[in-house]
């Protein structure tokens, strides 16, 4: 399970500015001034809980929703939902899955490399030299403006066909993610009660076996 892997970007705003194949050679400098405040802030925070709603859906199904809370710390991080967790502390990563009562435990590099991402790198996409994106609109909503950056793969062999982020204007806050894949399904975050600066203890953002009796644990890692 790649939780956070696919979760970056936001719901559909009316008819965008780009065409999907014109806006991946674009790097819009606005949209890059915006992303640049958001990834600041995120990066100076200490540390950062959020609460979550994550809605999956596939065509022709009913969308699947959980809600959930992400603790990170640097590059310590913990998620929880309805039927999995996922531990970090930097050196090794342990994905729990409630219903089977199973743990698979990996080196935190490996999973990265496998795709798995902190949610503080999710928003460092645009970094990477790998997409384009570009602002793709601005509406009202609530009485406040909120705005579209809209991402493309510049890998045509990727498996997501594009990504969106919905931002507060002005505020560098992001209010939800979403990303859309090939195969016709999407991944929607939506962000709620953002608490900076906290403290946790070490152990927030470590799998301890015996809080949960009768565990099995496939150790993964590499040594």
């Amino acid at each position: 399970m790649k939780l956070l892997l696919s979760i970056i970007l936001l719901l559909t705003f009316g008819i965008t500015a780009f065409s999907q194949e014109n806006l991946v050679d674009i790097k819009d400098p606005k949209a890059k001034a915006i992303l640049d405040k958001i990834s600041s802030q995120l990066e100076g925070y200490k540390s950062l809980e959020m609460d979550f709603e994550l809605a999956i859906e596939f065509q022709g199904m009913p969308a699947e929703k959980q809600k959930g809370k992400i603790i990170q710390q640097g590059k310590k991080y913990f998620v929880d939902m309805d039927i999995q967790s996922v531990y970090s502390d930097g050196k090794s990563l342990w994905l729990y899955m409630k219903k089977n009562k199973e743990v698979q435990w990996n080196d935190a590099d490996a999973a990265a490399e496998s795709g798995f991402m902190d949610p503080t790198s999710l928003i460092n996409l645009y970094k990477t030299g790998e997409y384009g994106y570009a602002i793709t609109g601005e509406k009202v909503e609530d009485g406040k403006t909120i705005q579209s950056i809209e991402f493309k793969p510049l890998d045509r062999d990727s498996p997501y066909s594009k990504m969106r982020l919905i931002v507060l204007k002005g505020s560098n806050t992001v209010k939800s993610m979403k990303v859309f894949s090939k195969d016709g399904s999407s991944y929607t975050l939506n962000i709620n009660n953002i608490k900076p600066n906290l403290d946790y203890p070490a152990n927030t953002f470590v799998f301890d076996k015996s809080k949960f009796p009768g565990v099995h644990i496939e150790d993964l890692r590499m040594d």
